[in-house]
């Protein structure tokens, strides 16, 4: 889906929303929902079509779903957060065992959100995110707020395994 181009001054922004889940109904069920609202939204559906869209755009907010087909979405988070340093991630998923609130923290990820996702608070809960981010004066944040969407913070959930992340480069 293409960017519904928003007009705006933020030039640190170049679509307001970027959605990888390979559920493709469910990608293109919010990404409609997210248009619907007038925010400009790009789809794609794994590691690879995300990082090749990763070097034309920069949303403010991006929703990866952590079951991707050929990446697991925090190694991708890690990856596109270097590239997109303004950009507010909510990891989506429908299971979310072994992530802790502080690799959440250190990923930048503000949210984790529970598949089925509720559309309406989620289509709600992204506007005022790109809204806050393009009201914001660039500046890298030491906290962020933790939000909920249907689950709390991931520390709450269960004894699995922390899930390990390699270390980027070469």
């Amino acid at each position: 889906m293409g960017g519904l181009e928003r007009g705006t001054s933020d030039l640190r922004f170049t679509c307001d929303v970027v959605v990888v889940d390979d559920y493709r109904a469910l990608a293109f069920e919010i990404a409609e929902g997210l248009g619907r609202r007038g925010l400009s939204v790009e789809v794609v559906h794994d590691g690879a079509a995300a990082r090749a869209l990763a070097a034309r755009v920069r949303p403010a907010v991006a929703l990866v779903d952590c079951h991707l087909p050929d990446v697991h979405g925090l190694h991708l988070i890690r990856e596109l957060g270097l590239q997109w340093p303004e950009t507010t991630f909510l990891a989506i998923s429908g299971e979310l065992g072994g992530v802790t609130e502080e690799m959440a923290r250190a990923l930048r990820i503000h949210a984790f959100l529970n598949k089925p996702l509720p559309m309406r608070p989620l289509v709600q809960a992204v506007e005022r995110l790109v809204a806050s981010s393009r009201d914001r004066t660039p500046r890298p944040e030491t906290t962020r707020p933790w939000i909920a969407l249907g689950i709390g913070s991931p520390a709450g959930h269960g004894t699995a395994p922390v899930i390990p992340l390699r270390p980027l480069g070469p």
